[in-house]
């Protein structure tokens, strides 16, 4: 899906479920709304020298939807952005976000059609400028639609199967980034051992059609387990192997694997921890194999407060790449007054790229204050972006000063 093509089909979207025979029985939430925004921002380009700042005027429509009925489900959100700027006129733009989620029984709860549509701005790189509310450096616009028609078959009371194909279309707006046409098919059984247990054996089968990198078959079969240990202590493990079939000949074979624990300490506080070794697609070079370590504490009560540790490697399968990176995030969210609340966003990463041996430190901090009143939502913020680089030409710094009205109609 390309530029407007995605607000067409958001609003054939609207469009059929309006005109559906079943609306007056179907569950419906229509919400749209309207914001505009200014900023000003330093150093839009993210670059150690030369900065240009710029003043930024966004109006930004959207809407909302979900409908629910006894054979379908759907939830939407879409929002344009028409981009102004004071000047840099020739950066003028409009941009949308959207996302899609539908499935619909087609016959009896057995035969099934899930539709998922997510249109956004995604970093191109991760080794270039990646930052906190950058909207124009290393960049691109991305679609990844999804098509995959299902059956799901009890064979008794605790044994489901399950057979499936999927069709994806990815299409990147920029040309460094990685377009794709794939298609998979997959089997599995899902067997409830007892009513904290289950366990489940799966097989997937994908070709991948990239336009720059090269193409390939991929097998995954593996098995996992689900476990809920106790009512405050759940475990997730799997084991198997995947198996990669370049159209150049080349063949390689891994073991891949993952466990994830959740503990609730209290009722409003959750720790939890996982490590796994997969492959996973990136947006310009390639599969890569990534070994990941993560460890996060959530509190949600009158304050919310998430903070998450990580640790990767993703060692890149054909060119000569690995990055390393480890680091630590934070979320939280406090009421100031009964109008007003502060949010508190943060991230610092150290990176290594391999083989050029480029160390990176980066930190990324956001804070706004929401001022709510009936139907209108005023936000202040700041956002800064820091990179520090053994090479200093990849330095950067980045101040952003904004302010919003929302009406939610």
């Amino acid at each position: 899906m390309k530029g407007t093509k995605g607000a067409a089909v958001i609003l054939l979207v609207l469009l059929f479920y309006a005109g559906s025979p079943r609306l007056s029985a179907a569950e419906v939430s229509l919400t749209p709304s309207i914001a505009v925004r200014e900023e000003y921002n330093d150093n839009i380009f993210l670059t150690g020298y030369q900065e240009e700042s710029d003043f930024l005027t966004t109006v930004n429509p959207a809407v909302t939807l979900t409908y629910v009925t006894d054979r379908e489900d759907l939830a939407l959100d879409y929002r344009l952005y028409f981009d102004s700027y004071a000047d840099n006129s020739d950066l003028n733009d409009v941009r949308q976000i959207g996302s899609l989620d539908s499935t619909t029984s087609l016959y009896r709860d057995v035969f099934f059609l899930a539709v998922s549509d997510l249109y956004t701005r995604v970093p191109i790189d991760e080794r270039r400028q990646v930052a906190f509310d950058n909207l124009l450096a290393n960049t691109t616009d991305t679609n990844r639609l999804t098509v995959n028609p299902y059956i799901e078959y009890p064979l008794s009371g605790t044994l489901v199967a399950r057979a499936g194909y999927t069709y994806e279309n990815l299409w990147y707006e920029e040309e460094a980034g990685d377009s794709a046409e794939n298609s998979s098919a997959d089997l599995s059984l899902t067997k409830e051992l007892s009513p904290r247990l289950s366990a489940s054996l799966s097989y997937y089968y994908t070709a991948r059609r990239p336009e720059r990198t090269e193409a390939y078959d991929r097998q995954d079969a593996g098995a996992g387990i689900d476990y809920s240990i106790s009512p405050k202590l759940s475990l997730r493990a799997g084991a198997g192997q995947t198996w990669f079939d370049y159209k150049s000949g080349m063949q390689l074979d891994s073991v891949v694997w993952n466990v994830d624990a959740e503990y609730t300490l209290v009722k409003s506080l959750v720790v939890s921890a996982g490590y796994s070794e997969g492959y996973s697609d990136s947006v310009n070079v390639g599969a890569y194999k990534r070994k990941a370590a993560t460890g996060m504490i959530r509190y949600s009560g009158k304050n919310t407060v998430s903070l998450s540790v990580f640790r990767n490697t993703d060692r890149y399968l054909t060119v000569d790449r690995e990055d390393r990176f480890e680091g630590i995030t934070l979320d939280t969210s406090v009421p100031v007054t009964a109008r007003i609340t502060g949010v508190l966003r943060g991230r610092y990463t150290n990176y290594e790229f391999l083989p050029e041996e480029e160390v990176v430190d980066r930190y990324n901090i956001g804070l706004s204050f929401n001022y709510v009143v009936r139907a209108v939502t005023a936000t202040l913020g700041y956002t800064h972006n820091l990179s520090d680089s053994n090479v200093d030409v990849n330095d950067y710094r980045n101040n952003i000063a904004w302010f919003q009205v929302r009406l939610t109609i």
